[in-house]
């Protein structure tokens, strides 16, 4: 049976993750480092997301 463009994709994420978890002993991160992270990434996300719709937006008023 033939496979998909997207079984690939999936497999070659399995396998970049499998790579990177058996790369060397983890980062001991405290849990307020941690939400620290993710609250960057969130909002580094969140700055992708406005800058998109600002490239997108059609109207001057909505550039504003």
């Amino acid at each position: 049976m033939a496979r998909g463009f997207d079984s690939k994709s999936v497999e070659e994420q399995q396998s970049a993750f499998a790579a990177k978890a058996n790369a060397g002993p983890r980062e001991q991160v405290t849990p307020e480092e941690a939400a620290q992270r993710r609250e960057r990434e969130v909002l580094l996300l969140s700055r992708k997301q406005v800058a998109a719709q600002l490239e997108s937006a059609s109207a001057a008023r909505h550039r504003q």
